[in-house]
C-alpha cells in the first residue's frame, strides 16, 4: 500500500514514480525525509509531495474501500500473551492516524493495545517525541520499557529516547543492520517475543 500510494502522489504531482524497491527500501524513514529524497531536496516539491501523499493515504483509509494490509503471522497471539501477562502495549508509528485507526479496526486488535501515537500528534521517528509521549500516556518509566521494530528508524528512536530495542528480522532491514544499531536481539518469529520481553522487562 505504501509503494502504490508514494508512486501515485509523485505521478500526481509531475515527478516520475520511483522504483517500488527504493519506496520499499524507505519505508520508515517518515514522509518529510523521502519526499525531499525523491524531490532532489527541491523544498517546495517536497513540501507538495509530501501533502499529496498523506491526503492520498488518508482519502483511501477512509473511504468505503479502504487497504486491508496483511498482518505478521503470530502478531495477535504475540499481544493476546503480552496482555495476559499484565504488559501494556502500543504502537508508535510514522503512518498517519487515519491509516493506523483503519487497519486496527478491520484487524480487530485496537482493544489489545494500551495506546498508539501517530505523526499527527508530535514529532514522528526518529525524534523521541513518539515514545515520549507513548509513555507519559500511560505512566510509565524509560527503564520499564521496550521499543520493538524492524528499522533503523525505529533504532535511532529508542536510541535517542534511551530505551532498549528489539528488531525483528521481517521487516524493512536486516538483522546485520539492525544489531548494528543497538539491537539486543533480533527475532525471526513473533511467537518468541513474549518470552523475551519477559526476560527483558520482567515483572
Amino acid at each position: 500500500t505504501i509503494v502504490r500510494q508514494m508512486r501515485r502522489a509523485c505521478t500526481d504531482i509531475g515527478l516520475a514514480a520511483p522504483a517500488p524497491e527504493l519506496v520499499r527500501a524507505n519505508i520508515g524513514l517518515g514522509v518529510e525525509h523521502v519526499a525531499h529524497h525523491y524531490t532532489g531536496n527541491d523544498p517546495e516539491k517536497s513540501a507538495q509531495l509530501a501533502a499529496r501523499y498523506r491526503a492520498l493515504s488518508a482519502e483511501e483509509y477512509m473511504s468505503w474501500n479502504a487497504p486491508l494490509d496483511p498482518l505478521y503471522d503470530g502478531v495477535r497471539n504475540a499481544l493476546k500473551a503480552l496482555s495476559n501477562a499484565g504488559y501494556l502495549t502500543g504502537i508508535i508509528t510514522n503512518k498517519g492516524r487515519a491509516g493506523l485507526t483503519s487497519l486496527l479496526e478491520q484487524h480487530e486488535l485496537t482493544s489489545l493495545l494500551d495506546v498508539t501515537v501517530t505523526p499527527n500528534e508530535t514529532i514522528p521517528k526518529p525524534a523521541p517525541d513518539m515514545a515520549i509521549e507513548a509513555m507519559r500516556r500511560v505512566g510509565v518509566e524509560k527503564h520499564r520499557c521496550v521499543l520493538i521494530g524492524d528499522t533503523r528508524t525505529d533504532a535511532i528512536c529508542a536510541r535517542n529516547v534511551g530505551i532498549q530495542f528489539i528488531a525483528v528480522s521481517w521487516g524493512y532491514n536486516t538483522p546485520e543492520i539492525l544489531h548494528a544499531e543497538g539491537a539486543i536481539a533480533v527475532l525471526s518469529d513473533f511467537s518468541d517475543l513474549p518470552d523475551l520481553v519477559s526476560r527483558v522487562l520482567p515483572a
